[in-house]
């Protein structure tokens, strides 16, 4: 996970992690859900029926089960591995310190993507039932919303608790 480091550099405020994860894992799934709104979907740009969707991803990120379960194994983790650094990390040199964090952060970062990928599928699969069963085309975060545009949040939260 990019960001985090042990020894001097340490994230002591475990709420920093979980806020550094909310972020990959909202960026990745919105980058999915737009792509997969425009897979095969017919240009409707002049049509009267061509809506765009919006979601609160936040929301929906929180109601999704497996998350909260995630993020505390990834904080456990993390707290474990800190510990590991700080005990093995006294008796080496600088170059060995940074071949230690390096590999700890490694392992973190690959548990993260293990426990993430299937929530992110989980959520992106649900925008995209959402968005077909609705007919809208497209489906944005709810915060680049101005004007206009139909709340999805809900209907999402369902479908991502199903």
């Amino acid at each position: 996970m990019a960001g985090l480091r042990f020894g001097a550099k340490t994230i002591r405020n475990k709420r920093k992690v979980d806020v550094i994860m909310k972020r990959i894992l909202l960026a990745a799934i919105t980058v999915m859900a737009f792509l997969g709104t425009f897979a095969g979907t017919p240009n409707t740009a002049g049509a009267a029926e061509a809506t765009v969707g919006y979601v609160n991803m936040d929301a929906v990120f929180e109601a999704c089960p497996g998350t909260n379960e995630a993020a505390v194994e990834l904080r456990q983790l993390q707290a474990t591995l800190q510990k590991q650094f700080e005990e093995e990390s006294p008796p080496l040199d600088d170059a060995a310190k940074a071949k230690l964090e390096q590999e700890l952060n490694a392992k973190l970062a690959k548990r993260q993507q293990e426990l993430m990928d299937p929530i992110q599928k989980r959520i992106s699969r649900a925008i995209s039932q959402v968005a077909q069963e609705k007919g809208i085309p497209q489906i944005v975060k709810a915060e680049v919303i101005l004007y206009g545009g139909k709340d999805l949040t809900k209907d999402v939260i369902t479908a991502v608790r199903a």
